[in-house]
């Protein structure tokens, strides 16, 4: 949504590190023929992934993540991979500055008030600061366990068996 795929890759392009980047999107919203294009302008090697059923080893493979603040930020977290939020709906600014307030994630904010050069900026810091990426890491898991829905199970059950 909003581009946001496009300006990611080309805040992070302008970096002069090595590094591969591996993009997941869904073919309805992207044109194969134009994601293509954009990607061979870029000087870094850019992996692109469509329409896959999870994200599960895409983000386990990952050094660092920039997601909305959605579903794939949660399943970052739960995997304990470091990451930068750019949230694209109001509903995820909270939730994402609380968790960021915890020190598991670095929240840019809303996706119109971001530049590139605030996202190239995060992402390096990220990539120079080891130990903040360690921080960042065990924060996540501990704050998102993945069992949710079992304890959800569990509520809905009790409530079941309670009637």
């Amino acid at each position: 949504h909003h581009n946001l795929t496009f300006r990611v890759l080309a805040s992070l392009d302008r970096s002069s590190h090595q590094f591969n980047i591996s993009i997941i999107v869904n073919s309805s919203f992207f044109s194969i023929k134009k994601v293509n294009n954009f990607i061979n302008k870029l000087h870094h090697r850019v992996d692109v992934y469509y329409d896959v059923d999870s994200l599960y080893h895409y983000l386990l493979n990952s050094d660092i993540v920039v997601t909305a603040g959605g579903i794939a930020h949660l399943e970052r977290m739960c995997l304990g991979v470091p990451g930068i939020v750019i949230n694209q709906t109001v509903r995820q600014v909270e939730l994402s500055k609380r968790i960021m307030a915890k020190g598991a994630t670095l929240d840019l904010g809303l996706y119109n008030q971001v530049s590139e050069n605030t996202i190239l900026k995060s992402f390096m810091a990220l990539v120079r600061d080891l130990s903040w990426r360690r921080r960042m890491s065990k924060i996540s898991r501990q704050l998102v366990d993945g069992k949710g829905l079992v304890r959800i199970a569990r509520i809905i059950n009790s409530a079941v068996k309670a009637n």
